[in-house]
């Protein structure tokens, strides 16, 4: 009859939020004892009324998560890329030789020397 671990279930352990001040101690910025009524209502003669607290902020992604995200991005960005490069090669390039540009020259200058001459020459 002497057993040594408890009979029943354990009970689920409920958190205990923390006790705030009341309404009326954090309206006027004065110390809370946070009983029920406090000493500042009962001083007072007024009713306490519990502050409700804060809702709970969204929690923080974990670092795992970021990475995941910033992995993507940069695939996607690299794909980007890519792309870019592939297409830039299927386009006929703009870039010309400077001796074609120097030998198209020549040939305009001539071509307007020979036309000028033309015409100064007419009686």
């Amino acid at each position: 009859m002497g057993s040594v671990g408890p009979t029943s279930a354990p009970s689920k352990v409920v958190k205990e939020g923390r006790k705030l001040a009341c309404r009326l101690c954090q309206k006027r910025k004065k110390k809370c004892n946070r009983k029920s009524p406090c000493s500042m209502c009962i001083k007072l003669k007024v009713v306490c009324q519990p502050s409700t607290p804060a809702p709970t902020r969204k929690r923080r992604q974990s670092t795992k998560d970021l990475f995941a995200r910033l992995a993507w991005c940069e695939e996607q960005l690299r794909r980007t890329i890519d792309d870019r490069n592939q297409c830039d090669e299927c386009l006929p390039s703009t870039e010309t030789s400077t001796d074609g540009v120097a030998e198209r020259l020549s040939e305009i200058k001539s071509a307007s020397r020979a036309a000028s001459a033309t015409v100064t020459a007419k009686p």
